[in-house]
């Protein structure tokens, strides 16, 4: 099951998503910006998050894939390992060039978020939209910029956040 999901992310906006997040974190980390290529890059892993889940709502492959694998939370938490998988070796690659170490988990959570708010909205641009104004915008508010969020609380809000997506692709997927 997992290698099937892996295999649905070799989209080119799943690769595009990965390109970026590279692409933003090396420039930053070659200006010598600090924690700014972990920040900035973490808008390629919320698009990549929403764009693995949506993508198969907009072509409505989902009823393909729900016939053929008819245990939703299976199914649901088979797509989010297999993200996981292909995004960890990504943040990891910007990690070692932003030099922050907790920055790949950060950012790997970053992705389960996206593709978990994903899941609920089902919809790219409001899900991106929204995700990106809070992560940008209504966060350095909220938080001090200069550190990354303690990664305890993070891990505990990706929870929730996979917990009830997976809650809801259950009982509206069926």
């Amino acid at each position: 099951m997992i290698k099937a999901e892996i295999l649905k992310l070799n989209l080119p906006p799943v690769i595009l998503a990965l390109i970026g997040a590279l692409g933003v974190s090396g420039l930053l980390a070659f200006a010598k910006a600090g924690l700014a290529p972990v920040i900035y890059a973490q808008a390629g892993f919320v698009v990549l998050g929403v764009v693995a889940v949506t993508s198969e709502y907009q072509g409505r492959q989902i009823y393909v894939t729900l016939t053929a694998m008819p245990r939703r939370v299976t199914q649901h938490l088979s797509k989010l390992v297999a993200l996981s998988i292909v995004a960890a070796p990504t943040a990891v690659l910007v990690v070692l060039v932003g030099r922050v170490s907790e920055g790949a988990v950060y950012l790997v959570l970053t992705t389960l978020i996206s593709a978990s708010v994903a899941s609920v909205v089902r919809r790219s641009i409001p899900a991106v939209a929204g995700l990106l104004i809070y992560y940008f915008i209504i966060s350095p508010l909220l938080h001090d910029r200069t550190s990354l969020p303690g990664t305890i609380g993070y891990v505990m809000w990706t929870v929730l956040a996979v917990g009830i997506s997976t809650a809801l692709f259950r009982l509206r997927d069926a």
